[in-house]
């Protein structure tokens, strides 16, 4: 039998519940700045890289960072999101996690929080 060494996980919209997030992380930068964002910031930053992104903040908005200072605040900001905010989606079955009474693996290592069914899964 060949050792696992690693995995991959889509965890964007997959294993956890972060779209939201994506669809509104300009709009968000922005107004942690004290900046109204434009109607259509999605639109406008749906297919630009991190760096098009940054000077379209600096070109659009005024911001007054150079761009991979920007870079790093946004970057800042969406690990802050995953870290207080974004939430695993629910699980069917805790048991294909492993247990930790019966495998020896705490599941709150991967930062997962065991949720009821009675709360709606939060």
């Amino acid at each position: 039998m060949r050792e696992i060494k690693g995995a991959v996980f889509d965890a964007d919209g997959t294993l956890f519940d972060s779209m939201g997030l994506w669809d509104r992380a300009g709009e968000i930068y922005l107004r942690r700045k004290g900046i109204r964002p434009g109607e259509d910031m999605k639109e406008q930053l749906e297919t630009m890289t991190m760096e098009e992104s940054a000077e379209y903040f600096r070109s659009s908005y005024g911001i007054r960072l150079e761009r991979d200072e920007i870079i790093d605040e946004f970057n800042r900001m969406i690990y802050d999101c995953y870290e207080k905010v974004i939430r695993i989606k629910y699980l069917e079955s805790w048991e294909e996690w492993g247990e930790t009474d019966e495998k020896g693996i705490d599941d709150r290592r991967f930062g997962l929080q065991r949720r009821s069914r009675d709360t709606g899964g939060y």
